[in-house]
């Protein structure tokens, strides 16, 4: 049987993350997301795979590809959810500059189970 709550946990499960195996005294590592990009739609096809890439060995992420699938309209700015830990990073300024609402990570995941429980008609 299908439990709709279950989309929203998962959600609220990716962007809180316990502890993970290694993350003790010795090997100390924060394993939170800088970014998030949640999408809510009826749309069967995700069209976020492979956005985001480097071009400089992972020093910095950028993600034209999503930048080029919302200007081409294969994404619709109002079904994403953005979430970046620096809020003034070129990476949050490109997605703002195309209609995307910009968030912290904390507060996009808060955001996508806050939408997903409401379009869901689940009571918190």
């Amino acid at each position: 049987m299908r439990d709709k709550s279950r989309a929203a946990k998962a959600i609220d499960a990716l962007c809180n993350l316990g502890t993970v195996a290694g993350n003790h005294g010795r090997f100390l590592f924060d394993f939170s997301p800088d970014a998030v990009v949640i999408r809510l739609t009826e749309d069967p096809a995700p069209r976020l795979l492979y956005c985001f890439e480097t071009d400089d060995d992972g020093k910095t992420v950028h993600a034209k590809t999503l930048i080029q699938r919302l200007k081409a309209g294969d994404i619709k700015p109002d079904e994403l959810v953005f979430g970046v830990s620096d809020l003034d990073s070129k990476l949050a300024a490109s997605r703002t500059a195309v209609g995307v609402k910009v968030f912290g990570v904390k507060k996009a995941c808060e955001e996508a189970v806050r939408l997903i429980n409401s379009k869901l008609a689940i009571k918190e």
